[in-house]
């Protein structure tokens, strides 16, 4: 709910995530009573809330069974398809360093780069995406967290729209030019939007 009673609550309860400014929807479970099946069923919260907990929560310590994760995203209707949904391990290693792994849960990566004069993206991204996934190195005797991350399709940076605006001709523009930082390399001016959520953390219970 779009109130700071509902905001504060979630903010207490951790559930919340964050976007690079695009309003990407995101929700994400963990849990190992998770159904194989929960992407394609409509009470999709319902069933991760009654079958797992959700972002910012810690994982019960009580079930032996590896925890599953699902996460799904809708895309911004004002903003690009979406390109990938990705999930963010973090490992505790021995010597108190944390070890991270990214693993790509869905969608595919999207190297075209947007138009440069009219800012259309390329072709590709989804609407929807979602993924069910076991961690297959999960240990019970190691702190972990898992956060998901989500990707839009490569879109023009505000500095792409500048240059445009302004009609730069790179042929003539001169070095000293204050737009002269819109000749080179096109990839500068290309950005990813995104969305992060907050952790899921696995905490080992204490050693009897």
């Amino acid at each position: 709910e779009n109130t700071r009673e509902a905001i504060f609550a979630a903010l207490r309860r951790r559930e919340t995530y964050a976007t690079s400014g695009t309003r990407i929807v995101v929700r994400f479970f963990a849990g190992a009573d998770l159904p194989d099946d929960v992407c394609t069923r409509p009470d999709l919260v319902a069933v991760g809330y009654a079958s797992g907990v959700p972002m910012g929560s810690e994982i019960p310590p009580g079930d032996a069974r590896p925890p599953r994760f699902v996460v799904s995203a809708m895309r911004d209707p004002m903003g690009a398809p979406l390109e990938r949904i990705q999930l963010v391990v973090g490992y505790a290693q021995p010597d108190g360093s944390t070890r991270e792994e990214v693993i790509d849960l869905a969608g595919t990566e999207v190297t075209t780069l947007p138009d440069p004069i009219t800012c259309t993206p390329a072709v590709g991204g989804s609407d929807t995406l979602c993924a069910v996934y076991d961690d297959p190195g999960f240990s019970r005797t190691r702190p972990t967290f898992y956060y998901a991350r989500v990707l839009e399709v490569p879109t023009c940076r505000w500095s792409q729209y500048v240059c445009n605006d302004a009609s730069v001709d790179c042929a003539t523009v001169l070095p000293d030019d204050p737009l002269a930082f819109c000749c080179g390399d096109p990839a500068r001016h290309t950005i990813r939007e995104r969305a992060w959520t907050s952790p899921v953390w696995w905490v080992p219970p204490p050693t009897p």
